[in-house]
């Protein structure tokens, strides 16, 4: 869900929420008419605040044109910034195949609805997983984790949110 926010340069700050200690800030010119989304991303105490600007009149144009399809974006946050993740998205054809540092968000790519393949490794950390993509749903795929860790709950992960829904 889109919040408003006042324009111009403002601090995004991510807060422990036990102590209501900010523990990752960072400045953004925002600008009127647009859509941000915010990323804290990091691992053992060192953590940053990724702002992307969502393109979503972008979507709008590609909805038209590109009808019985969905959205598709990725946000490396797997702490490891020695190693590029290599993400790969498929749906029948590659989506998305390349490797993408460590705090990258990638555009929105359309992709044909139904279940599409999601797979990222860093190093010898690997993880996949299916997700049904469903017209005109935009989803933002969170490839987690530190690898080589042995709590499974820290393990390199895929998730995914769904952003919203454009329609032509």
């Amino acid at each position: 869900m889109y919040k408003p926010i006042f324009t111009g340069a403002r601090q995004v700050e991510a807060f422990d929420y036990g102590t209501a200690t900010p523990f990752a800030t960072t400045s953004q010119t925002f600008a009127e008419n647009k859509y941000y989304s915010s990323f804290t991303v990091g691992a053992n105490g060192s953590y940053r605040n990724v702002v992307v600007e969502d393109e979503l009149n972008k979507l709008d144009t590609l909805a038209t044109t590109a009808t019985g399809k969905g959205f598709v974006r990725y946000v490396n946050a797997i702490a490891d910034s020695t190693n590029p993740a290599i993400v790969s998205i498929t749906k029948g054809a590659s989506v998305i195949n390349g490797n993408a540092a460590y705090a990258t968000v990638s555009e929105f790519k359309t992709v044909d609805t139904g279940n599409v393949v999601l797979n990222v490794s860093v190093g010898s950390a690997t993880a996949n997983r299916t997700i049904a993509v469903e017209k005109g749903k935009i989803y933002t795929v969170l490839l987690v984790g530190v690898p080589g860790s042995t709590d499974s709950a820290k393990a390199v992960q895929i998730k995914f949110i769904q952003n919203g829904q454009v329609t032509p």
